[in-house]
């Protein structure tokens, strides 16, 4: 019997989903580490924030620092989909 990995296809309705709850757990992450501070928030509270089980939480990310890559990993592809367009002024 083959993994769910192995038998759906990138780019199908559930890929999807899972991003979007991932990318959405990343915001709600990242809003409350920037209201309380990194050290001060909970796995408990931003699973709370999501509307989701801590369980779930787990499922998508291992710990608080995977959110925090997650995000750098985001903000990289966004940088290289969308390169700086001004141009540095010359002396």
């Amino acid at each position: 019997m083959k993994s769910e990995k192995q038998t759906r296809p990138r780019g199908t309705a559930w890929h999807r989903r899972r991003r979007m709850l991932s990318q959405a757990i990343e915001a709600i992450a990242l809003g409350e580490f920037a209201r309380d501070g990194y050290a001060n928030v909970t796995i408990d509270q931003i699973a709370n924030a999501a509307g989701i089980a801590v369980r779930t939480f787990y499922r998508y990310f291992a710990n608080k620092e995977d959110i925090l890559r997650a995000a750098a990993a985001s903000k990289r592809e966004d940088d290289q989909r969308h390169p700086a367009t001004t141009e540095r002024a010359s002396d």
